[in-house]
């Protein structure tokens, strides 16, 4: 359980020989996933019980251009824990940085203090220092609310899902599922490997039918058998050691008999403030609830049936933290939601008691030798779905299962392997903007990872700007030819889950016709570049194709390559017909003599006509004025080509974090750009003008705009000064 405080508190340290200028203006720590424009994250102070990684904003001004810089963060014993670096920008510059770390190397800590120290370029003296107070002592947990949550209606739909019909009494089974499934996941090979990993259902599904046999949990399909309660322990016991997984602890909290004492506790309340206790790494938690009908006049309860549920989590209620509440997942088909149900306990009246009436279980309580009461025992209200079919009105608490598996070797770090399956070029082109896909695969683990990917287009061409479908899971930096892009990837995140193929895209100019070699590398690590995990590359050349091409031959190689195409007219049994050539695209007629030599051009590809190519010249364009007001930038100018055929004006507005518009001006050789409500960021802007042959004009220095939107303060309506006169029954206000 951990509450991490920060006590953020900037020292500035007095550097001889150094004038002062990078200033670290705030902080903040979270959990949440970085946003892509950098904006403050809402700070965290409590962090779940097991968190793997926490990520630290550091908000700066004042930055020197021309630096390199890089941020080193430390323990109390001056161990790095951590190494960011960066490139030097062009321009001074305020600006922000995310920084994932390692929860568990602050956690040796002897006096529980983080250090981050920025230094200029290889200089051995840092800018400044921020200090980082951390307390750890904390009352929820929500990282394993992602585990599995089995649809349990599927085992009693024999018409829609028969290779899954089970009846509707392997709640037992299905709840304890949902955590082997997840263990599997994590590396404990619970699951068959023959099954496809593709077909989730059908994994789980295996456990939850091998559960049920005799050997495990003895599961009966009937509404008065079930699972029972040593059962259901038994089973757990059975399965885990038969899959060759050793077990530290596997315990059992409640007034109910189980057979085998090895695992009853001698608290045998079943308390849920147990579980703050007990819930951790390699551990699972079940409720054996209770339905109970209680009489409205009184405190006398009546069990109906039971139920088994998944715990998920605790101390947090869906919106804040809150100690008397629990996270469950419930599989059965009355489930309110297939997500989280946020219940809270209470415990029973001192008088409460269970009335006759419930046979076997009455006595189980009573004569089990203890001195537990029924009012000892807690009730849970909120989401939960109780079985009202039974009468029951009322869920309670009947016992707490507890689950410790010792660490496995099989259990993957969180490594990820990374592959880059394809480099191809699209059919979406721009001019002479050529779009190129690349696909990288994610195989590993379904962890937090932190993917690198590097990009290198030859022949002297200039990658434009380079980003992925979902803009604010990448942040890409790019530098003359090269763009590196940070792929963030959290638990469960569907977009980026195991075996997934994420695309990323890159537009390039090429500075020539002909081929474009695409190198693409890729490394990937857990949040620590000093380790890579696994490396990848590809490299593939692509043939591109200039924007006019000429081709000269016969009309019947012009056919052959598809450039030409012909009609035969028909004719007669003494004559076979005339055969008459046409371009493909113009359509022009190249007459009947298939043996013709014929010059031919392509522009734009795949479009034919007679004739050579031009040499013309590219468009040039330049910039008349720019206004930056707000959250908007204005940037007008002119643009001219030689053959006064231009297309189109644009301008391509990247943020320093990777944040992209891609926007098309108006007007062609006067043109106007307005980009509105951009959030505050580092922006460069660069234009550039297509003409209608899909030549593009250069793309330099002179056609980019380096600009900073801070946004602006709304000011209250102010009077200066008024006049008042009261005349008779009238008053007249005046002023400015």
């Amino acid at each position: 359980m951990k509450k991490l405080t920060a006590l953020l508190a900037a020292t500035l340290l007095i550097i001889s020989g150094y004038a002062k200028s990078f200033t670290i203006e705030d902080t903040a720590t979270t959990q949440d996933t970085p946003d892509s424009k950098c904006n403050p994250p809402s700070a965290q102070s409590l962090f779940e019980e097991d968190t793997d990684t926490i990520f630290a904003w550091i908000d700066f001004k004042n930055h020197l251009a021309g630096n390199t810089y890089h941020y080193v963060w430390r323990n109390s014993l001056d161990a790095n824990i951590k190494t960011r670096s960066y490139p030097a920008r062009t321009y001074d510059s305020n600006g922000c940085s995310f920084t994932p770390f390692d929860i568990s190397l602050i956690e040796k800590n002897e006096d529980n203090m983080l250090y981050v120290d920025f230094y200029y370029n290889n200089n051995t003296v840092p800018e400044e220092t921020m200090a980082i107070e951390i307390d750890f002592d904390g009352p929820f947990d929500i990282s394993k609310t992602d585990i599995p949550d089995f649809d349990q209606s599927i085992l009693d739909d024999k018409i829609s899902y028969p290779d899954y019909y089970l009846t509707a009494y392997y709640c037992g089974p299905s709840a304890a599922s949902n955590w082997l499934k997840y263990f599997d996941e994590q590396g404990y090979n619970f699951v068959d490997d023959s099954l496809s990993s593709s077909n989730s259902v059908r994994q789980q599904f295996s456990i939850i039918k091998t559960l049920g046999e005799d050997k495990y949990m003895k599961t009966q399909s009937s509404k008065e058998s079930g699972t029972g309660f040593s059962s259901f322990i038994r089973g757990i016991d059975q399965y885990v050691t038969s899959h060759g997984h050793k077990i530290k602890k596997l315990e059992y909290y409640g007034w109910r008999l189980v057979n085998n004492q090895t695992y009853r506790r001698a608290n045998i309340i079943p308390d849920p403030n147990i579980i703050r206790e007990k819930f951790g790494e390699n551990t699972a938690i079940w409720l054996s609830l209770g339905w109970y009908e209680k009489d409205s006049s009184s405190n006398t309860y009546e069990r109906k049936s039971g139920h088994y549920v998944t715990v998920a989590g605790f101390g947090h209620n869906g919106t804040e933290s809150d100690s008397d509440y629990l996270i469950l997942h419930d599989s059965s088909k009355r489930s309110k939601t297939t997500t989280n149900e946020y219940v809270q306990f209470t415990q029973l009246p001192a008088d409460a008691e269970m009335i006759k009436g419930c046979g076997n279980i009455c006595n189980e309580f009573t004569h089990h030798g203890s001195s537990i009461s029924f009012g000892d025992l807690y009730q849970i209200t909120g989401d939960i779905a109780i079985n009202t079919g039974s009468g029951a009105n009322t869920a309670i608490i009947d016992g707490i299962y507890i689950l410790q598996l010792e660490e496995t070797d099989e259990a993957p770090e969180t490594d990820v392997s990374i592959t880059i399956s394809d480099v191809t070029e699209t059919d979406d082109k721009q001019g002479s903007l050529q779009k190129f896909r690349i696909d990288v695969k994610n195989s590993g683990p379904d962890t937090a990872v932190d993917t690198e990917i590097n990009l290198d287009v030859s022949l002297g061409s200039e990658l434009t700007v380079m980003f992925a479908e979902d803009e604010n899971r990448v942040q890409c930096k790019t530098q003359n030819s090269k763009a590196v892009c940070n792929i963030y990837r959290i638990d469960n995140d569907t977009d980026y889950a195991p075996n997934k193929t994420i695309s990323l895209y890159a537009y390039v100019v090429p500075s020539q016709a002909g081929t474009l070699t695409i190198d693409v590398s890729a490394s990937s690590y857990n949040f620590d570049p000093d380790t890579n995990n696994n490396q990848t590359s590809l490299s593939k050349t692509i043939n591109g194709t200039p924007f006019c091409q000429e081709f000269s031959d016969t009309v019947s190689n012009h056919e052959v390559n598809n450039r030409v195409y012909s009609e035969t007219a028909a004719g007669w049994w003494w004559f076979p017909g005339t055969t008459t050539y046409y371009i493909t695209g113009s359509q022009e007629n190249l007459g009947t003599n298939a043996n013709l030599q014929v010059t031919l051009k392509e522009q734009p590809q795949g479009y034919f006509s007679k004739g050579s190519c031009n040499q013309e010249n590219a468009p040039t364009l330049s910039i008349s004025s720019t206004s930056v007001a707000a959250k908007k930038i204005d940037i007008s100018g002119t643009a001219n080509d030689n053959e006064n055929n231009i297309d189109s004006i644009h301008a391509l507005i990247e943020s320093q974090d990777g944040f992209l518009i891609d926007l098309e001006c108006v007007g062609t050789t006067n043109w106007n750009c307005e980009a509105a409500d951009l959030p505050e960021n580092e922006y460069t802007a660069t234009l550039f003008a297509v003409d209608k042959t899909g030549l593009v004009s250069e793309i330099n220095s002179s056609v980019k705009i380096d600009f900073t939107i801070n946004g602006s303060a709304q000011h209250n309506p102010q009077i200066n000064s008024h006049n008042l006169n009261i005349t008779n029954d009238s008053i007249i206000i005046s002023g400015t």
